[in-house]
């Protein structure tokens, strides 16, 4: 077995883990704890009386919120089944 000689972290030491047939390597999951406390700091403003419009500069743009939730698709979705 290869001695990681510059004692890299093992997650940067690339050749060890191609060596050892590493696939996936698992480093966390970093958004998601952003995105709980973007959540949680946006309940707790409201909760402690603040007000809606305080948080409109922190909000993700229209844009970004279609793309990411595919509004389009699910708009052409709803017409090919779900026509009136």
């Amino acid at each position: 077995m290869r001695k990681n000689r510059l004692r890299l972290p093992i997650r940067d030491d690339h050749v060890f883990l191609t060596a050892t047939g590493v696939k996936i390597l698992m480093l966390g999951n970093p958004v998601f704890a952003m995105a709980v406390k973007a959540i949680y700091d946006g309940l707790k403003h409201l909760k402690d009386g603040g007000a809606m419009e305080e948080l409109l500069d922190q909000q993700a743009s229209t844009e970004l919120l279609q793309r990411v939730n595919r509004t389009e698709e699910m708009l052409r979705l709803q017409q090919q089944y779900l026509r009136a």
